[in-house]
């Protein structure tokens, strides 16, 4: 039992001591965050700390994970201040975590960074944290989605919007399915139409039936009937 003891103390002041400064390496540097993380202590999560001011992205997003993850107490607060970092893995890491915290403060950044941000990965998961922290103001947020030129990221907010306020995104979702050029979008409106459980949209799922060109499409509004019918 005492060797894995003695590994581990070894690994965290070798990791203690890069971390000082000894290697520049962002590999390295990554290698011993999670290192320090195996032993959090006060001192080594106040390391991990510093190396959210690390030049390299890739350590930087490292760094805040281990943080909010530990977690510490302004870990919420940390994901808050690099929703807008230069790197796109780190905004997409803050944005993962604010939306597993349903933080309800990062609505609006979280609803900036899905209307604006350059990297489709970040607004995709924007997309799916605010989901995950649902309310008015963030249904409001993914419906701007919809409007998104990449289908990965419509699919996303047509799956948040129909979970946050299913009431409201009858008419955003009937839109889709006639008008989206992307057959995968149109499956996923059908299918998000199914679970609104409103018998109001079987006639525009009736249309799709008759005039989509897709036979995914007519098979997944056809299947959305059958499941309001059976409400």
């Amino acid at each position: 039992m005492g060797i894995p003891v003695v590994r581990t103390t070894v690994l965290v002041i070798s990791a203690g001591l890069l971390l000082a400064g000894c290697s520049q390496d962002p590999t390295s540097r990554i290698e011993n965050i999670y290192a320090l993380q195996a032993d959090p202590t006060e001192e080594n999560l106040g390391r991990v700390r510093g190396e959210l001011d690390n030049p390299d992205g890739d350590v930087r997003a490292t760094a805040l994970h281990v943080l909010v993850t530990q977690p510490v107490e302004d870990g919420s607060e940390l994901a808050l201040q690099f929703l807008d970092d230069d790197h796109p893995f780190v905004r997409m890491t803050a944005v993962i975590l604010l939306g597993d915290l349903s933080v309800e403060e990062a609505v609006p950044g979280l609803g900036r960074r899905l209307a604006e941000d350059a990297d489709w990965h970040v607004r995709q998961r924007a997309a799916e944290a605010l989901a995950k922290i649902g309310g008015a103001e963030a249904a409001l947020c993914l419906k701007v989605g919809f409007k998104d030129p990449l289908k990965e990221v419509r699919r996303a907010s047509i799956m948040g919007v129909s979970q946050v306020a299913p009431a409201d995104s009858l008419d955003g979702l009937v839109i889709l399915l006639k008008q989206d050029p992307e057959w995968e979008v149109r499956v996923q409106a059908a299918r998000a139409l199914a679970g609104l459980g409103l018998i109001e949209a079987v006639p525009a799922l009736q249309a799709a039936i008759d005039e989509d060109s897709n036979q995914f499409v007519r098979a997944a509004a056809a299947n959305a009937i059958k499941l309001l019918q059976q409400e």
